[in-house]
């Protein structure tokens, strides 16, 4: 079942990133850039991306994205279906916070 429900979401999130024109990249950490905001700053610095809400929207599900996003200066859409709460999201600083698909797409094409 749940192995269901995550193949639906990636697929969904691969047909946005078609029709989107929407180049997806996962930065994880190479022990040199541990920090959430750290590999937000270094994401932007690789694409040649100024650094903005406007320009980049981090999607997590823990208090440590949402700081993360605020301490680099991005936007932030937390999503209450992952590993954190909506509490610590929000005490973090997280503002958008989807509980669903459909809204994460809201919040990212509004």
């Amino acid at each position: 079942m749940e192995k269901d429900r995550m193949k639906k979401q990636w697929e969904f999130a691969l047909e946005i990133d078609k029709e989107k024109n929407i180049g997806r990249q996962t930065w994880l950490s190479d022990g040199k850039r541990k920090e959430k905001a750290d590999i937000v700053r270094y994401a932007a610095d690789t694409l040649g991306v100024q650094l903005s809400k406007h320009t980049i929207c981090l999607v997590g599900d823990t208090s440590f994205d949402a700081a993360g996003a605020v301490q680099a200066g991005c936007d932030f859409v937390g999503v209450s279906y992952g590993f954190g709460t909506v509490d610590q999201m929000q005490k973090a600083g997280g503002e958008k916070i989807a509980a669903s698909v459909a809204e994460l797409y809201d919040f990212l094409f509004e």
